[in-house]
């Protein structure tokens, strides 16, 4: 026969673990959103840790966006920095206040063909490249 301690004791326990599954779906729930954010437009490089542009396209995406230098030079501000490096366009907007080296360095990239600022700071350096990819969203016209 139970008796009413252990009685109480069951019912204790049956709600400090519903408790605990309700804390934990919450928890789980806040973690989704923010991964998925409610601001869309931000992502965490995986390989950097660093916040970039959604905004930015992936260099492996379908679809192919081509940009005329006179696009790219009218992103030349702090609000709109594209660049060139290699033919690439990539929308450094994102980048400008997390850049180690601060802000002047890419605002000095800001709507040119930025190759020769970068080699000369970065040469091939692997995570410069890496960091670089993220912002990438088109191609320089030919």
């Amino acid at each position: 026969m139970i008796n009413s301690k252990d009685k109480k004791g069951q019912g204790l326990l049956i709600i400090i673990v519903i408790a605990v599954v309700l804390i934990g779906g919450y928890f789980l729930f806040q973690v989704d959103i923010w991964n998925n954010g409610e601001d869309e437009n931000t992502k965490v490089n995986q390989e950097t840790g660093q916040v970039v542009s959604e905004e930015s396209h992936s260099e492996d995406k379908l679809e192919e966006v081509i940009f005329t230098m006179s696009e790219v030079q009218m992103h030349n501000s702090k609000e709109s920095c594209y660049t060139v490096i290699d033919r690439k366009v990539y929308d450094l907007t994102a980048w400008i206040p997390q850049h180690p080296g601060g802000e002047a360095n890419i605002l000095k990239l800001c709507g040119i063909d930025g190759t020769g600022l970068f080699r000369g700071q970065h040469d091939n350096n692997p995570k410069q490249e890496n960091i670089l990819k993220g912002f990438y969203i088109g191609d320089l016209k030919n």
